[in-house]
């Protein structure tokens, strides 16, 4: 069962996304498609996996969560430069 907590953060994550990327499809004029939109999807389902993992060690690991957090960030950022930056850079 997920808390309500996790509720509300899957759900504010979402509408944060949703609004970053309406926000700069204005001020750029632009519409954001292809790379750029894979990795936010990526992005955004990276940081869900990774707080869920990070919520349900929280009372078993509390001395890691710091250690655990970093290693999702750089999970995070590995991501992006293995598979985004070819696309970003060509």
């Amino acid at each position: 069962m997920v808390d309500a907590r996790a509720f509300r953060f899957y759900g504010t994550l979402l509408i944060v996304a949703f609004l970053g990327v309406f926000a700069q499809s204005s001020f750029t004029g632009q519409e954001v498609v292809g790379p750029l939109l894979k990795s936010y999807i990526v992005n955004n389902l990276l940081a869900a996996v990774i707080f869920t993992l990070l919520y349900n060690w929280r009372k078993r690991h509390i001395e890691k969560l710091g250690f655990l957090f970093m290693a999702g960030t750089g999970l995070k950022f590995l991501t992006f430069f293995i598979v985004f930056y070819p696309a970003f850079h060509a």
